[in-house]
């Protein structure tokens, strides 16, 4: 939905090059979306490792999981939305949800 919403994506297939690609190149992203289900690092383990390593961007998770950690981040503003994988991701939830988190 993102590159149909006219964004560029970077790929990751795990939290820990997630983590290492932002690590290396901050400046080259406004914006990360994460799964909670991944290999290596999951997308709560993402969220916590970019905030501390100084991460200011908003960050959003797209997910299928119930773990109770994502209310946790959202309600301490470590990620800054949530959009339950489903009927409720489609591309006008995720544009307004980017609309909400993204600076004008």
């Amino acid at each position: 939905y993102l590159e149909v919403l006219g964004y560029t994506v970077t790929w990751k297939v795990d939290g820990k090059q997630a983590f290492e690609e932002w690590k290396n190149n901050p400046a080259n992203y406004q914006l990360v979306v994460t799964d909670h289900d991944m290999a290596v690092m999951n997308g709560c383990q993402l969220t916590k490792a970019l905030r501390a390593a100084g991460c200011k961007i908003p960050i959003i998770m797209v997910s299928f999981s119930t773990d109770p950690e994502i209310s946790t981040l959202l309600t301490n503003g470590a990620l800054n939305g949530f959009i339950a994988k489903g009927a409720g991701l489609t591309p006008t939830t995720l544009a307004a949800l980017l609309k909400k988190v993204l600076p004008k």
